[in-house]
């Protein structure tokens, strides 16, 4: 995580967990009230409170590819939208992306569907993340979670953890913050953007269409339905893989948008990503608020044709599907119907049984060339009415 989301400390409004790892004795084990629930991804963790010098940390380790989970089961209520600061200490004997937060005992405990949650990256020096996120209400009881995923042997130390409730207005939601790059999750990420940028220049494309892996694809399973419904219409493709709705602003930024080249329509199909990074679909939505603003100074006379985030993971009953549902939704209430307009295609790509077939899709997010045929018959002619 970077810098940018320390915030200052301010009066915590009530306190949901405060563990220091520190103050515990040396021995195997966990805690009084930690459970390991690792064995839901069959892997063998072992834990322990370990000591170095004279700091004393929870150590949680193992010995071979696995994923690691433990939690710690709450007595509070989380029976509306609430605002957390959750503060980490720790490191990792290699870098490691790890999910915390606060989940309800309903999702299976295989499901990454947390409630309120945040994404750290740890890396072998002892670092300190205080990070705010929202979620709920969130009926029955809940825990506080805590896991990582590791394709090698791991050790992951732990000083500190605190889960503290604090006031909606001092939440700093992460899609509302313009970031260049988070991670750079397909490497050459700024590279791209830059010969982007640079085509746009001389190009000078009358629609801009921003988005991630799903809009790059056009140009490649996709090329044909692109190449046929779009190419005569000057519209250049602005998707780059991994994506989010705060790197497309950054983007928007730095490619000088309204000064090098002015658009008369811009299309957005971005939020997936945000979604897989367990972002909040209202955190989201905050979000892309803050895009459309920047569009809304830099182009005011173009129009944005907003396409919801399409359907992913094979099974309709899957839990994410819930959580995109609850973002278009949100996207719909950012349109005007006059400078903002929004379009929800993803029954395109849909079975009638709600799945997403194999022939479309083989993962599940990205499609083939028979899901973009499909989503070219239904956003074509939406694009068509705007221009």
């Amino acid at each position: 995580m970077q810098e940018h989301y320390l915030m200052k400390k301010s009066v915590n409004l009530a306190e949901w967990v405060e563990a220091d790892f520190r103050e515990y004795p040396e021995k195997p084990g966990l805690p009084k009230g930690w459970q390991d629930t690792s064995k839901c991804f069959k892997t063998a963790a072992k834990f322990q409170i370990a000591q170095e010098k004279d700091v004393r940390f929870l150590r949680l380790s193992v010995e071979k590819a696995g994923k690691v989970q433990i939690r710690l089961p709450l007595k509070r209520k989380f029976n509306r939208e609430t605002a957390f600061r959750i503060t980490i200490l720790g490191r990792s004997s290699a870098p490691v992306g790890a999910l915390s937060g606060i989940r309800t005992f309903g999702h299976p405990e295989q499901s990454d569907e947390v409630d309120a949650a945040i994404l750290v990256n740890f890396t072998p020096d002892w670092k300190e993340w205080s990070i705010t996120t929202r979620g709920g209400p969130v009926p029955g009881p809940v825990a506080f979670y805590f896991n990582f995923g590791s394709a090698t042997a791991i050790n992951v130390d732990l000083l500190y953890i605190k889960v503290e409730e604090i006031s909606l207005r001092e939440h700093l939601p992460a899609p509302c913050i313009a970031q260049g790059n988070e991670g750079n999750w397909n490497g050459g990420w700024l590279e791209t953007h830059d010969r982007m940028r640079r085509n746009a220049l001389q190009k000078q494309p009358a629609i801009a269409w921003w988005g991630d892996s799903i809009t790059a694809g056009w140009l490649n399973e996709g090329r044909a339905a692109w190449d046929r419904e779009f190419v005569s219409k000057n519209i250049m493709n602005f998707g780059i893989g991994g994506d989010s709705v705060q790197t497309v602003r950054w983007r928007v930024r730095d490619a000088k948008v309204g000064e090098n080249f002015s658009p008369r329509l811009v299309v957005l199909m971005i939020g997936i990503n945000n979604l897989f990074r367990i972002q909040s679909p209202a955190d989201i939505a905050d979000g892309m608020a803050t895009l459309l603003k920047e569009f809304r100074t830099r182009l005011p006379r173009a129009k944005v044709l907003m396409f919801g985030v399409l359907p992913a993971r094979h099974n309709h009953r899957d839990g994410l599907r819930q959580r995109i549902k609850d973002l278009n939704q949100r996207y719909k209430k950012l349109a005007d119907g006059k400078r903002v307009h929004f379009a929800d295609v993803g029954a395109a790509v849909l079975e009638s049984n709600g799945s997403i077939s194999p022939k479309l899709s083989t993962d599940g997010t990205h499609f083939l060339a028979p899901g973009y045929e499909r989503l070219a018959a239904v956003m074509a002619p939406k694009i068509r009415r705007l221009t």
